[in-house]
């Protein structure tokens, strides 16, 4: 029979604190993460949702108006009609979803916002608004030898594109 002493119980209660320890600091370490987590998923919403209510706003909307009633037969036709010296009210229209998308693009490459979150809210803007727009985007592109201009938007498309197209299959085109 063993025979308990003191030295062999300190023994049990020193592991048993250790055990005690290390289940404390990985319960610790769970909720911390936890609480990481959350904490990215708030700061995430409260990004979209400032988006968000940007589109909401009446100016945006009458930018946005504005830039899906413009029609032009190549990018000279564009300059013509809506560039900075003849109309610069569509000319600050173009630049503002421009600039809206530009920088959703770059919380989505930041892993600010997700994707999907993303898609969720604003893929019908982002992708007929690209598609409509990249032929002139492209073209400014090259012929002011600015190949990162609108960058973020084209990331910002090919990132919601995929998405938006699989869930709603028959509006591709």
């Amino acid at each position: 029979m063993v025979e308990i002493t003191l030295p062999i119980v300190l023994q049990i209660l020193q592991t048993a604190g250790i055990l005690v320890g290390i289940i404390y600091y990985i319960t610790i370490m769970r909720n911390s993460q936890r609480t990481q987590d959350m904490t990215l998923k708030n700061r995430q919403a409260q990004l979209l949702l400032r988006m968000w209510d940007k589109t909401q706003s009446k100016e945006f909307n009458y930018d946005l108006n504005t830039v899906f009633e413009m029609e032009w037969e190549n990018y000279d036709d564009f300059i013509e009609k809506y560039g900075r010296k003849n109309n610069s009210e569509a000319w600050n229209a173009f630049g503002s979803i421009l600039n809206f998308c530009e920088g959703l693009g770059v919380m989505v490459k930041n892993d600010l916002i997700d994707p999907s979150l993303v898609d969720d809210m604003e893929s019908n803007l982002i992708v007929t608004s690209w598609e409509k727009l990249s032929p002139i985007i492209i073209e400014f592109q090259k012929r002011n030898n600015f190949p990162t201009f609108c960058e973020q938007y084209e990331y910002l498309y090919h990132q919601i594109a995929p998405i938006y197209y699989r869930q709603h299959p028959e509006l591709k085109t």
